[in-house]
């Protein structure tokens, strides 16, 4: 959909924590993923099962520290978008926050969903990580999780009489 967009780059590899490993995909539409857990989990649930193909794809792995600098991207971006399917740990494994730290991220942390359970502690961690990184969460439901960079909530809340919690 995006290979004529002059700002967007497809990148055909999955991201994770190391480079150069290879990682599989389990075909599932849009809930493909590389979590063999999570996997299981759709197999079970009515709403998921019927986009489970049982098909699999090898992918090359890449780092999103990789990525980014090859990229040059500038640290402090705007946004970061994780939604990968109960691979997010990983991802964020392969991204050095303390040097990037975007302004925004937006990461599918399904610590709080009433149905996925296999990654829920995991997410709820990953949760807790950005928080003592210095982020705030300005939204949360019960699959995405919205993260401010604190600096960048208090400018935006300055003046306003309230005060700015981060958990």
């Amino acid at each position: 959909n995006h290979r004529d967009h002059e700002n967007i780059r497809v990148l055909e590899c999955a991201v994770g924590a190391t480079d150069g490993a290879f990682v599989t995909m389990n075909v599932a539409g849009v809930l493909t993923t590389a979590n063999e857990s999570v996997l299981e989990e759709y197999r079970s649930l009515d709403w998921a099962s019927a986009f489970v193909t049982g098909k699999q794809v090898v992918a090359p792995l890449r780092t999103l520290d990789g990525i980014l600098e090859s990229d040059g991207v500038a640290e402090g971006f705007d946004v970061l978008v994780v939604d990968v399917e109960g691979y997010e740990t990983e991802v964020v494994a392969g991204l050095s926050l303390e040097q990037w730290r975007p302004r925004m991220v937006i990461m599918e942390l399904v610590d709080t969903h009433p149905d996925l359970h296999a990654t829920a502690p995991a997410d709820a961690r990953l949760g807790q990580d950005f928080l003592t990184a210095g982020y705030v969460i300005c939204f949360k439901d019960s699959i995405n999780t919205v993260f401010v960079r604190d600096d960048v909530w208090a400018a935006a809340h300055s003046g306003r009489g309230g005060s700015v919690s981060s958990g």
